[in-house]
């Protein structure tokens, strides 16, 4: 083979900064050569981890890990491509143009009990790992320990090599640790992730029965395709002791293993309870909360003979393993693909829910918002702000309060009108229609509008019980749906009515505020001022109420926030301050007056318990 030209200099992506507000950079460094028992490896692709995240943005600071200085600030652990060097000691295992797989663990010593006993050695205290205490793999070329490098067998492309290095041989592992035979169940919270989708084949490809949890008809669609036998859309649950109640209604008692990829403090609260006697939780997500998580009470712990394991990666026999479902075809990575110098917004979307709509709009002007939604539903990341449900406290407000303005009929029997502006797919729109009100839906994007519509077609035929409460009289005859492309600050009010001009009975605000600037809070109460019958009102689920005003957003910040631009007359920017009993008075300036304010019973697990509904009226 002719040997590779190695040029003396390479891109890397180099940490810039540190915590929440680091960045990478593009920079120009030396290419190495390999000394004894090394190889250079030129990467060709590499895949980018939570983990990669997490380093970057210090958020295990709280457990003393952060990047070391022998890192040099490049991150990165899922490496694939083709050796050009090999140093001494080496010719007999690499040759130049095989091809080489670079792992989190980038190195043992091989001499400890833990590397000796031939299966363990991912505790060798003497490790070097990529991207924490040596460079890793967010560069060209990469100098690794050709003893612990790993070969990458032919049928497996270096695209899908990359993510097998961590994901992969993570969730296969994992479903070692499980203990969980050919034929037995095996519950996957998260499923449709990263981890997720990889446990999912790997576990039916060990004969295992998997029943999915996540969130949505997307991910239904997928867990189903990669062979999850059953599926539970944790979006169409009130809490999560309704999903054990779902998983004994499959398994009789249980499963026998639950693996938790989320780094998620409910998930492991709750994934014990998922287990039958002698059943197995596999610890894999990692919070950056050193909070205590993962168990149950001793107790129950104890009683039910539960086993709780912790999994991290795999070892060299492991990688291997591994990369051979794929290299039989069996187990593939879903993969997105860029270029090195976009790391920063690949990392960006490994970020909170929060986070990623934050990074998405922090650099956007104000007047570009609108095509930022837009987009967003566009690349399919409605997910951000989905709940896959309407409102639990909107469907009791109707229900129960016996004030006549939250019927759905005037006293002549007319049908009012109720606007849900950034409906979303729809929930809280067919949710009023299915109470009687004629219910118009507004959404700044066509791709939204034309998910509403389709969920609407199908949920006024069959509707589903979360539709309803428990003060439900029904059934009622519904009222008619009408979904709106347009931006609810112009007037797409044309489309439908001749005259341009609709009021609305019923107007409900819940997320739309909070994903506005706050800027735009003057305008927002403008217009609902416009769009509002004299008789009408306007509900709002105050949300988020735990998050600190001067935070960025989307979603803003909103504790009192609609008492100030509502009823004191306030920008809701300046001076927003708790109530008192001066401000309970009619004189007040704004434009509204409250007619109700309490903590509803039931509402959205994202609002932490905190979130308030209100109603106004005009004044």
């Amino acid at each position: 083979m002719t040997v590779p030209t190695i040029p003396t200099q390479q891109r890397a992506a180099v940490r810039q900064g540190e915590g929440e507000s680091a960045t990478t950079a593009i920079k120009n460094i030396d290419v190495e050569k390999p000394g004894p028992g090394q190889i250079l490896v030129k990467i060709n692709w590499t895949g980018v981890c939570g983990s990669d995240k997490s380093l970057l943005h210090d958020d295990w600071k709280g457990f003393g890990v952060s990047m070391l200085p022998q890192s040099h600030g490049i991150a990165g652990h899922e490496g694939a491509g083709v050796v050009v060097a090999v140093g001494e000691g080496m010719q007999k295992r690499w040759k130049i143009g095989d091809r080489a797989g670079i792992k989190w663990i980038a190195s043992t010593c091989g001499e400890c009990e833990f590397c000796l006993n031939g299966n363990d050695e991912v505790h060798c205290e003497k490790q070097i790992n990529s991207g924490f205490s040596a460079p890793g793999t967010f560069q060209e070329y990469c100098l690794v320990d050709g003893r612990y490098t790993s070969k990458i067998p032919d049928g497996v492309t270096d695209e899908e090599a990359g993510p097998i290095m961590c994901g992969g041989v993570t969730a296969y592992t994992a479903c070692k640790r499980s203990a969980v035979k050919p034929g037995q169940w095996l519950v996957l919270p998260g499923a449709g992730g990263g981890l997720g989708h990889l446990a999912i084949q790997y576990a039916r490809a060990m004969g295992m029965r998997v029943i999915a949890i996540d969130g949505g008809d997307e991910k239904r669609d997928l867990c189903q395709k990669l062979g999850a036998e059953a599926y539970i859309d944790f979006l169409k649950f009130k809490a999560p002791a309704d999903l054990k109640d779902e998983i004994m209604k499959i398994t009789k008692h249980g499963a026998h293993g639950v693996i938790v990829t989320a780094a998620n403090k409910t998930v492991y609260e709750w994934g014990p309870m998922y287990l039958r006697p002698g059943g197995t939780m596999v610890v894999v997500g990692l919070p950056k909360d050193p909070a205590i998580l993962a168990g149950a009470p001793p107790l129950v712990i104890a009683l039910r003979r539960l086993n709780i394991v912790g999994n991290i990666t795999g070892s060299l026999k492991d990688v291997e393993e591994a990369l051979d479902f794929t290299a039989r075809g069996i187990v593939h990575p879903i993969l997105s693909k860029g270029k090195l110098e976009d790391l920063d917004s690949w990392v960006e979307k490994l970020k909170t829910v929060q986070g990623r709509l934050i990074g998405h709009f922090q650099d956007r002007p104000l007047n570009d918002h609108a095509s930022g939604w837009s987009s967003l539903w566009d690349s399919n990341e409605s997910g951000l702000w989905d709940r896959g449900r309407p409102s639990p406290a909107l469907v009791d407000l109707i229900e129960e309060e016996e004030n006549a303005i939250f019927q759905p009929t005037k006293s002549n029997g007319e049908r009012k009108k109720a606007l849900v502006p950034g409906c979303g797919r729809g929930y809280d729109v067919v949710m009023l229609a299915l109470h009687g009100f004629d219910a118009y839906g507004l959404e700044i994007s066509a791709t939204g509008v034309a998910a509403a519509r389709k969920y609407a077609a199908t949920e006024l035929r069959k509707p589903q019980k979360y539709n309803f409460g428990a003060g439900w009289t029904g059934p009622v005859k519904p009222g008619s749906v009408t979904f709106v492309e347009g931006d609810f600050f112009k007037n797409w009010e044309r489309q439908v009515s001749t005259d341009g001009e609709v009021k609305f009975d019923l107007l409900y605000d819940y997320t739309f505020l909070c994903a506005l600037h706050p800027q735009m809070r003057p305008q927002w109460v403008a217009r609902m001022c416009q769009l509002v019958r004299p008789d009408g009102v306007l509900v709002c689920l105050e949300f988020p109420m735990y998050k600190d005003l001067t935070q960025p957003g989307p979603p803003w910040g909103l504790n009192g926030v609609h008492w100030d631009i509502l009823a004191r007359g306030g920008d809701g920017l300046k001076n927003i301050g708790k109530e008192t009993e001066v401000d309970q008075v009619d004189e007040l300036p704004g434009r509204f007056r409250r007619l109700l304010y309490r903590k509803p019973s039931r509402s959205y697990e994202a609002g932490r318990g905190q979130d308030m509904l209100s109603v106004y009226a005009p004044k």
